[in-house]
């Protein structure tokens, strides 16, 4: 299946989640050429690595689990950063050896965040006043793990909306509903979040090779 130039494609699918590790290797092209601009104007070498795997695991997810030609889809850039495409959403995220995509009929946002130790004082910057309450009554061994996972819900509330800034302090995540998966790649622990309207703890998520 594929779309024509101009024509207008809504598409039915249920969300769904994907990811891989970033293989060894160089980069290639993609499309559409600004996104490879975008790319190519990277100068730090695994940032420019993670932009190019999570828009490849794009392309291969896309061509494969809705069956469309991805060289025939329309992509623009938001004034907000946000890269989108005409034919149905998409979120994207990257972090260390992981990249992810997440696609969806409706606006959806995706984050991933490899596990580590994070300074504790950061709750003051991350967290709203209600976060915060919920952070000092827990067990010092359980502050680490809502701090990055707050960190992530905020991600994937942003990517969602797809508009403004982070604001953290100002972004409640208490009343929403994510989907929490934490992944294994190369040893390494990776928390993986995604909000959005049909996605729950049961929205599929797939590892992908490439």
């Amino acid at each position: 299946m594929s779309v024509k130039k101009n024509e207008k494609f809504n598409i039915s699918f249920a969300p769904a989640l994907f990811y891989t590790k970033i293989p060894s290797g160089s980069i290639s092209c993609v499309y559409p050429k600004e996104r490879q601009a975008e790319i190519e104007a990277c100068l730090n070498e695994q940032l420019k690595l993670s932009k190019f795997y999570a828009w490849k695991l794009l392309e291969v997810v896309v061509n494969e689990h809705i069956g469309l030609d991805f060289t025939k889809l329309s992509f623009k850039k938001s004034p907000f950063g946000k890269w989108g495409c005409g034919e149905f959403c998409f979120s994207i995220s990257h972090s260390a050896n992981m990249v992810a995509v997440a696609l969806s009929k409706n606006s959806v946002g995706i984050d991933c965040q490899v596990v580590k130790t994070i300074s504790l004082d950061l709750s003051r910057k991350i967290l709203t006043a209600n976060e915060e309450r919920a952070f000092n009554g827990l067990e010092e061994n359980s502050k680490q793990g809502y701090l990055l996972e707050a960190w992530c819900k905020k991600e994937c509330l942003l990517k969602l909306c797809g508009e403004g800034a982070l604001k953290p302090t100002q972004r409640e995540t208490e009343d929403k509903e994510f989907f929490k998966r934490l992944l294994s790649i190369n040893n390494e622990e990776y928390l993986l979040l995604a909000c959005g309207n049909g996605i729950n703890q049961n929205t599929l998520i797939k590892e992908i090779k490439l």
